[in-house]
């Protein structure tokens, strides 16, 4: 025999819980989507695939979709309406740029935010594909960062027995200019073409997003794009010849040494008020000269090496002709004796 409670006050408790929970949930406005979730199957590395999320609102407000927030970069939404009635569909296309993914199962998500009424609610949509690596651009996004002219190399690798061919190069920008050498088999047996990128350096300062793009002979890869996010930063008026200082200690050397030259664009007299190296390994001197230059001497010394390399950073501090310091990277390597 089920024994009932007897207590009115929990039994009142239980009554209204319910209510509320049933009224919460008869009472709901959202939207139904047909699928959040979809498997595509394999895509290449580099190409783009496409789907649209069905939904429709099913409840008795009004639905307004306030964002679309990709979990990545790679994902690319776009919405042509925002607000939709009772009984009202429509769809939400995605975009996926495998662009530089690794081979191997993936899972792109969009958050949805959307608001029902004056309530605010979530749904997560989710695209997984598998994909397959074809051809590779490395780095599949560069980050330039320079006061004047720079180049840098990207690799184009074809992992087919049959490789693409480039036929034209297109920058976003007249400052950047682009040019592709013949291909080549790599140690690997790999197909590998070299593309050179240069920053002209005319441009204003600050950030500004620029586009390679590279058109190719294959109906499966007809563009390949390597976004570029370009930072122009102002001229400085100090100068260190070299900007980077690299150490070699050879087997049995004890010390190694190199000078680095600070210099003044307009020609004034540069005067080092102190130097320091991040690393105790790391010594550094100074004196002026020669001419309006300043002179900066830095050591290594190999008895406070700890393992086979040092990185490190060298902070120049100067009191004229302006009162500033100047940053160098630096790199020792210990070249170990062979046999």
């Amino acid at each position: 025999m089920r024994r009932r409670d007897s207590n009115p006050r929990t039994r009142l408790l239980v009554l209204t819980l319910a209510g509320l929970l049933g009224g919460a949930v008869e009472g709901r406005a959202d939207l139904h989507f047909t699928a959040v979730r979809v498997d595509v199957g394999e895509i290449r590395s580099g190409a783009k695939l496409g789907h649209a999320f069905a939904f429709r609102n099913e409840g008795p407000e009004v639905v307004e979709i306030i964002e679309a927030r990709p979990g990545c970069g790679c994902l690319r939404p776009s919405l042509e309406r925002h607000v939709f009635r009772p009984g009202e569909g429509g769809t939400i296309p995605v975009e996926v740029n495998a662009r530089g993914q690794s081979a191997g199962p993936h899972t792109w998500r969009l958050q949805l935010l959307y608001r029902d009424g004056g309530t605010e609610r979530e749904a997560t949509l989710e695209v997984t594909a598998r994909v397959v690596t074809e051809v590779t651009l490395q780095p599949a996004a560069l980050t330039l960062v320079a006061e004047g002219p720079v180049a840098q190399e990207i690799v184009l690798t074809d992992l087919r027995p049959r490789p693409l061919r480039v036929k034209q190069l297109m920058t976003s920008a007249p400052h950047l200019r682009a040019a592709v050498a013949a291909p080549y088999r790599d140690g690997l047996g790999q197909w590998v073409q070299k593309i050179r990128l240069e920053f002209t350096g005319d441009c204003p300062d600050g950030r500004h997003n620029e586009t390679l793009i590279l058109y190719t002979d294959d109906p499966v890869y007809p563009d390949l794009q390597v976004p570029i996010t370009l930072v122009k930063r102002p001229r400085a008026r100090l100068t260190a010849t070299p900007e980077r200082v690299a150490l070699v200690l050879a087997p049995g050397q004890a010390t190694a040494s190199r000078l680095v030259r600070i210099g003044d664009r307009q020609g004034e007299k540069v005067v080092v008020e102190d130097v320091k190296a991040d690393d105790p390994a790391i010594t550094c001197s100074w004196a002026p000269g020669p001419d309006h230059l300043a002179t900066v001497k830095v050591q290594v010394d190999r008895g406070r090496v700890e393992g086979g390399a040092v990185d490190s950073t060298l902070r120049v501090r100067l009191s004229g002709p302006v009162r500033e310091t100047v940053t160098l990277p630096v790199r020792c390597t210990v070249e170990s004796a062979t046999r």
